[in-house]
C-alpha cells in the first residue's frame, strides 16, 4: 500500500472521528443525521463506560444506541479507548440490523478499523524490516572493517601496499 493511499485513509478516519466530516458523521458530535440530539434527556452525556454495555435487541432506538457506544468506544479522549469494544458494538449493530439507517454508517466505520488494523500490522512488518536491514548493514560495515585490518596486516608481513589502496577506516 502506498504512502499517500495510508495517508488519505487516514486522514478520512480521522475527519471521521473528529465529526469534520458533515451529515451523517455528525453523530460524534452528540447529533444524528436530522439533527436530534443523542444526549440524555437531563442534558448530561452519559458516563464513559470502561467495558461493554449490553443493549437489549427490543430497546428502541438499540441500533443507534450501538453507533454511539461503538463512537464514544473510539473518541480520542476517552481514557478507555478500544477499537476491539468498539468493533464489537459495530459488529452487533450490522449483525442484528442489517436494515436499519445506522447499520450503513456501523459497515463504513466497521470497514474502516479492519483497514487501519492492517495498516498497522503493515507498519510494524515494515519497522522489522528496516530494524533487521539496518542490523545487516552494521554486521556489513564490521566485516568490512575486519577483512581491512586483514590486508593491512598480510600486507605489513608482505611489504607490500594493500591491494585496496585504501587506508583502513575508508570507503563505503
Amino acid at each position: 500500500m502506498t504512502p499517500c493511499r495510508v495517508g488519505a485513509l487516514l486522514l478520512v478516519f480521522v475527519f471521521a472521528v473528529a465529526g469534520c466530516g458533515g451529515g451523517r458523521w455528525s453523530f460524534i458530535n452528540g447529533s444524528d443525521a436530522s439533527g436530534s440530539r443523542l444526549d440524555r434527556a437531563d442534558g448530561l452525556s452519559p458516563p464513559r463506560s470502561q467495558g461493554m454495555v449490553p443493549v437489549s435487541r427490543e430497546a428502541p432506538g438499540a441500533d443507534r444506541a450501538l453507533l454511539g457506544l461503538a463512537w464514544d468506544a473510539l473518541a480520542p479522549d476517552n481514557p478507555a479507548r478500544d477499537e476491539r469494544r468498539a468493533a464489537a458494538y459495530l459488529d452487533q449493530l450490522v449483525t442484528e440490523y442489517p436494515m436499519s439507517p445506522w447499520a450503513t454508517d456501523g459497515r463504513i466505520l466497521r470497514d474502516l478499523l479492519a483497514t487501519i488494523g492492517g495498516l498497522r500490522q503493515e507498519v510494524e512488518r515494515l519497522r522489522r524490516d528496516v530494524r533487521y536491514e539496518q542490523q545487516e548493514a552494521r554486521r556489513v560495515r564490521d566485516d568490512l572493517d575486519r577483512l581491512r585490518q586483514v590486508e593491512l596486516e598480510l600486507e605489513r608481513t608482505l611489504g607490500r601496499r594493500p591491494a585496496s589502496g585504501l587506508p583502513i577506516g575508508t570507503g563505503p
